[in-house]
């Protein structure tokens, strides 16, 4: 069974304290006071809460730092691609499977496939991928390592097969 709780205000309970002192049965000019200072003080928590999430939502979610990472490869190219990893900075960030019906259109028309988006925080950063697949010069994957800038906006990676290597662009 779920049990009612009042919203109970700031303002509220020092009412209810101020009349609950001996002496004080109907609310008087101090009352009056204290309501006025209650109700100044919630606004400024008010206003206090407003910026903390305000501060909160830019650690968690900092569009600046997004990195969106996408792949191409040479038109014509006759490669079976079966999944490709990302590194940042010796540390593996994802593991992207290339989905069947996006490898022909990779293949034949020269499509663009997103692979991943992440966040990246502002600075240098060393980028590794590695692309593994079917008909990569004998190679059972080829692999790019580029060192970026990272700045203060948010950033664009291609990754273009270019068949036997890898080339890393930024947009």
């Amino acid at each position: 069974m779920k049990h009612y709780r009042p919203n109970l205000t700031l303002s509220t309970l020092i009412l209810c304290c101020a009349l609950s002192l001996p002496g004080h049965a109907a609310p008087t000019t101090d009352n009056s006071l204290l309501l006025k200072q209650s109700r100044s003080l919630q606004t400024e928590a008010s206003s206090l809460l407003t910026d903390l999430y305000l501060t909160e939502h830019s650690i968690l979610f900092p569009v600046n730092d997004l990195v969106m990472v996408m792949f191409s490869q040479i038109q014509g190219a006759r490669i079976f691609l079966h999944y490709a990893e990302f590194y940042i900075d010796d540390e593996l960030i994802e593991t992207f499977k290339f989905p069947m019906e996006k490898v022909e259109l990779l293949a034949h028309y020269r499509a663009v496939q997103p692979m991943f988006i992440t966040l990246l925080p502002s600075g240098e950063h060393v980028i590794k991928v590695r692309i593994y697949g079917l008909a990569l010069g004998g190679n059972r994957f080829v692999e790019a390592e580029k060192v970026i800038h990272k700045g203060d906006k948010p950033l664009f990676l291609k990754l273009d097969n270019q068949f036997r290597h890898i080339e890393v662009t930024e947009w």
